[in-house]
């Protein structure tokens, strides 16, 4: 028979940390589960010095409201350099380069045929990927109108327009009005996107894109260039643009990874390409040099820069991989100057910087607009293309 005063005291309670950490069972003798972070949506130990501690009720409150960690959410968008940094610099390097290989390629081969060149052996590199990831690619019947649309027009049409274009402009302008692709995706994305509607950041970065291409083309000048090549440049440019456009409309969650889609892209260039490259004369006879330009195109600056391209999304986010722009056109300009020694007029640095400078507006004008959560990466079409 317990005293009065013991019974009055009750039985000796433990401190709730201390039950916690070890397990204790509880009043009733019920073992109680250490407590934990919240895996709901953030399994980041230190999330409770945000502010986001785990509750009973957590199972009902997350389904009403998420709760973010801001810890979790800073690591997962921009991520640490040494991760993404290396890939970063070989996909700009690879993109920079296309313009020279596409160069040094039509020295022997038809534009046709450096296209449909750098798609095949693209498109092998994807395919052995593919099989030794031992993944399947199940294509779904209501999506293949769209697939051949933006293979159509990512792979095949701008390819081709790329290499008439550097028959009659220097390569330095090509990777120039090649750094418009984000103008000419904001632009279709406004009219084929209806919730994505650009907003006065972006209209005035638009603005400012258009206006950069004027002054590349030398539009005051009518002989400062080949007007045919620089519309040819243009449409190769305005083919990425819608291609991304559509793909972020009609491709965005239909499962394809990020080695299957641009497969079968380039196995729709394929395809279309076939007939007018076979049939297509050489140029000339068939060099070393322009051989190995053509294999480093379609291995490096079309196979390879795919992967590094979803590589680089997953690892940095979005906005870091998008910023890749920059970086192309000195590349490309750098090796036009000091490798095919092609004259840099005054108008084409000034233009590329009013160019990019119109993109950095539509790109920070589409970052404001995005959820501050990390929403996952879905395999649609790349932003920027070389």
């Amino acid at each position: 028979m317990p005293s009065g005063a013991a019974h009055r005291r009750g039985p000796r309670r433990v401190p709730v940390r201390a039950r916690d950490q070890a397990g204790a069972a509880g009043p009733r003798g019920r073992r109680r589960r250490p407590r934990e972070p919240c895996r709901g949506t953030c399994a980041d130990p230190g999330a409770r010095r945000v502010g986001h501690a785990r509750r009973r009720d957590h199972a009902r409150r997350e389904h009403a409201r998420p709760v973010r960690c801001a810890r979790r959410e800073r690591l997962s968008v921009t991520g640490s350099p040494r991760g993404w940094l290396g890939p970063y610099l070989v996909l700009a390097l690879l993109w920079g380069c296309s313009f020279l290989f596409i160069a040094i390629a039509l020295r022997s081969f038809a534009p046709t045929q450096v296209a449909f060149g750098r798609i095949v052996i693209g498109f092998a590199l994807l395919v052995v990927i593919l099989v030794a990831r031992r993944e399947r690619a199940s294509i779904p019947r209501a999506r293949l109108g769209d697939l051949v649309i933006v293979g159509a027009v990512m792979t095949a049409g701008p390819f081709v327009l790329f290499a008439l274009a550097e028959q009659r402009v220097s390569s330095v302008l090509a990777g120039l009005v090649n750094a418009t692709t984000p103008l000419f995706t904001a632009m279709f994305v406004a009219i084929l996107v209806p919730h994505e509607r650009p907003d006065r950041v972006q209209l005035v970065g638009i603005a400012a894109g258009f206006a950069g291409i004027a002054v590349l083309l030398g539009v005051w000048n009518p002989g400062a260039i080949d007007l045919l090549g620089g519309l040819m440049l243009v449409g190769a440019t305005l083919c990425y643009g819608f291609g991304n456009a559509w793909s972020r409309r009609r491709l965005t969650g239909v499962g394809l990874s990020p080695v299957t889609l641009p497969a079968v892209q380039l196995a729709v260039g394929t395809v279309l390409l076939a007939p007018f490259a076979l049939t297509s004369p050489l140029v000339a006879p068939v060099a070393a040099g322009p051989a190995l330009a053509l294999a480093a195109l379609g291995l490096g600056g079309t196979g390879l820069a795919f992967l590094l391209y979803w590589r680089v999304m997953e690892l940095a986010g979005a906005t870091v991989t998008a910023s890749v722009t920059y970086v192309i056109p000195l590349v490309s300009t750098t090796l036009g100057v000091l490798v095919l020694h092609e004259d840099l007029h005054w108008y084409e640095p000034v233009g590329g910087v009013v160019v990019l400078a119109g993109v950095a507006l539509t790109q920070w004008g589409a970052a404001r607009r995005r959820p501050r959560l990390a929403r996952p990466v879905t395999a649609a079409a790349a932003d920027v293309a070389g």
